[in-house]
């Protein structure tokens, strides 16, 4: 469904006793939120760590459906490396797919994957005689605000990864006093067609949470406990 099928089945459900009604500013910013919340579930909510178990009930690449899912969000790039070894992050980053380094010999070339390694393992492969870091064994930290890679002389890699979502957004018109659904100014949720009802549910919890309705809140949750 487009923003405006969404916003209308949102306002339907939400007019109990014509009290429901939702000014479009609002929807905007409950929209834009219950995305969010369903890209983080997907991606992993470390809310949902146990002791000892430190992998959420859903998380990315965890079934075939979460990937699908957040297929529209994964994005090819290429990382430039300065002679120091640090690459900035993508502006829309969020999490790390895959990282590979073209490795060249002779007429020919392969892929060689980055190997991501924790900060305080790093000294112990620079210093390894063993494993330490080379162009066909690269590695790499992640640091706040670039990433760190070995050997330092790399250039550039092929990096995927997990953007942001755009912000959806009803855009209207102003018709004869009211509000009119503008296509050309709004923007749709990106998430697959069969992602919309949840993010609806969500947006309908937001609503009745607002509005102290709570079988409104009732109804959400328990379509949300489905995943309808």
């Amino acid at each position: 469904m487009n923003i405006d099928t969404a916003y209308e089945f949102v306002k339907d459900l939400a007019n109990k006793d014509q009290r429901g009604f939702i000014p479009s500013a609002k929807f905007n910013r409950y929209a834009e939120r219950a995305q969010m919340e369903v890209f983080m579930q997907r991606y992993g909510n470390p809310k949902e760590y146990q002791p000892g178990r430190p992998i959420p009930r859903i998380a990315y690449d965890m079934t075939q459906k979460i990937h699908d899912d957040l297929r529209p969000f994964l994005k090819p790039w290429i990382l430039s490396i300065d002679r120091n070894g640090q690459a900035p992050y993508p502006a829309d980053y969020v999490h790390p797919s895959a990282i590979r380094y073209v490795v060249y010999s002779g007429d020919s070339s392969y892929e060689t994957p980055v190997e991501v390694i924790p900060d305080d393992k790093a000294g112990y492969r620079l210093s390894s005689t063993v494993v330490p870091p080379s162009r066909q064994y690269p590695i790499c930290v992640l640091y706040d605000q670039h990433i760190q890679f070995y050997p330092a002389s790399l250039g550039s890699v092929k990096f995927s990864y997990l953007r942001q979502p755009r912000i959806p957004k009803w855009g209207f018109t102003i018709v004869n006093s009211r509000e009119v659904y503008d296509a050309g100014s709004s923007v749709d949720f990106e998430f697959p067609d069969e992602v919309h009802n949840e993010i609806c549910i969500k947006i309908l919890s937001y609503v009745g949470i607002k509005m102290r309705e709570p079988e409104l809140v009732q109804y959400a949750e328990g379509k949300d406990r489905q995943g309808i």
